[in-house]
């Protein structure tokens, strides 16, 4: 105490105050460290720890003793005390973040025992932050020094960054090629394990017919069809534990029947597929939505026709879901949809059988859904009564047949006989003969002359004669295709009936007969 602080109280600048000031306690070096710690805060951010507006002296004493100064880094800085300091300021706020934060909030702690306990530790730590060093007021971690020694070193710690990233870098291309070759290798194995499954099924089917017949001479003489019943019946129980094998199964015996035109048996083998799709891979996997459309493709022929609409909509949930807009699926889709409209609205035929033709075209340019594709468009504007837009796409379309399909087969009269309507419709006579001719022989080649297509190409070629002057040709044929009727099998005997009698019986009314 002197003669001043007697007569006038304490000695201080309440500015640069500590709290053991303010509060009349002894005065050590800490409270000189407070101050300085004040002026450094000053001198770094332009502003003082406590910022009170129109503060009073009690009011500053009180946030000395009581408030804990805002971080240097958030401080009220302007852009005036950034542009004095010569940056802007976002950098000297990011540059205050972190140690000299630290620091000054080391010098203004309210306990002096928590200050730095010299102007020479104040000094240091200083002098670490310059050097990029770790600064002794920030508690120790591993994490701290390298990331202080990569500031210090910033072009050897970019070499060996580059360094290790290219070694790390060759060791992701090896795992992930490692990776790749065991799904391949997984992948054979899973499929050669399953042609293996597959090929024991075939031999069981054969097995099965010659044990379960008594007479072996029988037995040899089992039918192709009775063959495929036996598979169909021993696929349901012997595959069931392998349902991605047995799915594969249901569907090539599926379409087997198909092809012999056993559409209910067809159709009932294609919901066993489904079922067995649906235990394979899940509810919502995309292979589930080509079984329900191949289910809908073998329903069009059955009494439960009704049900394709609700089985195309699952489909496309499905695809839509998981965001497919253009595999084979969706456009097999599409194709099924139009055939459905075909019943419904033929304007919504075309959109659809058009949309069809766009993704295979784009897509899938050798796929056989491209031919589909133009069946449809073709025979949708046909149905509508314009030939002209027609004609193009079924020349298209058989043209192509033969470049993808050198083996003949019967689904490819039909492509024939709607072009040679087309040009029968376009006037063209000499155009229209021609095709009816090549797909009456194709059809009487692959399935024989008593083949319920093949009269039917007959009857209509004979009609397209009889009708342009060549009645005696014409009639002639109409009445073979008659007298042929009644060695047509199964129940393609009755329309083919319809569609003679009434080419010939329009035949004749021309001849007034």
């Amino acid at each position: 105490a002197t003669q001043l602080t007697q007569l006038a109280g304490r000695a201080l600048t309440p500015d640069y105050a500590s709290p053991e000031q303010i509060r009349g306690e002894p005065l050590t070096i800490a409270t000189d460290i407070y101050s300085l710690g004040v002026l450094l805060y000053e001198l770094l951010t332009g502003v003082k720890p406590y910022s009170l507006k129109l503060a009073s002296a009690a009011q500053l004493e009180q946030a000395i003793v009581e408030a804990e100064p805002v971080r240097p880094s958030a401080a009220a800085v302007t852009e005036a005390a950034a542009k004095a300091r010569a940056t802007t300021l976002r950098k000297l706020q990011r540059a205050l973040a972190g140690d000299l934060d630290t620091i000054v909030l080391k010098a203004l702690r309210k306990s002096p025992d928590q200050r730095y306990g010299t102007s020479g530790a104040l000094a240091d730590d200083l002098q670490r932050y310059l050097a990029g060093r770790a600064v002794l007021a920030r508690p120790d971690s591993a994490w701290y020094r390298a990331r202080k020694w990569l500031a210090r070193h910033r072009l050897s710690a970019a070499a060996a960054a580059v360094a290790a990233l290219a070694v790390i870098s060759g060791s992701a291309v090896a795992l992930w090629q490692a990776h790749v070759a065991r799904e391949k290798a997984q992948l054979a194995q899973r499929e050669a394990l399953r042609a293996q499954t597959v090929q024991r099924f075939l031999l069981d089917i054969f097995r099965a017919n010659s044990t379960d017949q008594a007479d072996p001479q029988k037995a040899r003489a089992t039918t192709a069809r009775e063959l495929l019943d036996i598979g169909a019946r021993r696929a349901a129980d012997s595959l069931k534990d392998a349902p991605a094998v047995q799915e594969e199964v249901l569907g090539t015996l599926a379409d087997m029947y198909a092809q012999m035109k056993l559409d209910e048996q067809a159709a009932a083998l294609q919901r066993q597929r489904v079922a067995a799709v649906r235990r394979a891979y899940g509810e919502r996997d995309v292979r589930v939505a080509d079984a329900l459309v191949s289910l809908a493709a073998d329903l069009d022929n059955t009494q439960a026709r009704d049900e394709i609409g609700r089985l195309l909509d699952e489909a496309a949930g499905i695809l839509d879901a998981a965001g497919d807009r253009s595999s084979p699926t969706r456009g097999a889709l599409l194709i099924q949809r139009a055939e459905l409209y075909r019943y419904v609205s033929l304007d919504k035929m075309r959109t659809v059988a058009d949309q069809a033709v766009q993704l295979f075209r784009q897509h899938y340019p050798d796929h056989s859904g491209l031919l589909h594709a133009l069946r449809l468009a073709a025979l949708s504007r046909l149905l509508v009564g314009d030939p002209a837009a027609a004609e193009p796409l079924l020349r298209e379309l058989v043209d192509t047949i033969p470049q993808r399909f050198p083996n003949e087969g019967a689904w490819q009269t039909t492509p024939l006989v709607h072009l040679a309507e087309t040009e029968e419709r376009l006037a063209r006579i000499d155009e229209a003969e021609t095709y009816y001719r090549r797909a009456w022989e194709l059809s009487r080649r692959i399935n024989g002359e008593f083949n319920a297509d093949a009269l039917q190409t007959q009857a209509k070629l004979g009609y397209l004669l009889h009708h342009t002057g060549r009645r005696a040709e014409g009639r002639k044929l109409l009445f073979d295709a008659l007298h042929a009727l009644g060695r047509v099998p199964g129940n393609d005997a009755p329309n083919t009936v319809g569609l003679i009698n009434i080419a010939l019986g329009t035949s004749l009314t021309l001849e007034g007969r």
